[in-house]
């Protein structure tokens, strides 16, 4: 049922406290987020743990999301942000 719905409406899914709305969103963008991370790293596994942690912000500050704005771009956003804190 979630693969179906839009980002927008998962993002308000899980500010609503259903978690498996954002397993869906981490389903849609974990493999670009990685790919981005580790670009960023060099490291594999830096990559998989900053993965994680940006996954994780994205998930306290969900309410916080745009619905108008891309949900891909967010959470680049967000790793990007946790890669220069990497740094």
């Amino acid at each position: 049922i979630y693969a179906e719905l839009s980002d927008g409406e998962l993002a308000a899914l899980t500010a609503a406290g259903r978690q498996p709305a954002f397993g869906e969103i981490v389903r849609r963008y974990r493999d670009p987020i990685y790919r981005l991370v580790r670009g960023c790293t060099g490291d594999p596994e830096e990559a998989l743990d900053l993965t994680q942690d940006c996954f994780a912000a994205a998930f306290r500050t969900i309410g916080q999301f745009d619905h108008e704005r891309s949900m891909r771009a967010w959470l680049a956003t967000i790793a990007l942000n946790r890669c220069r804190d990497w740094r």
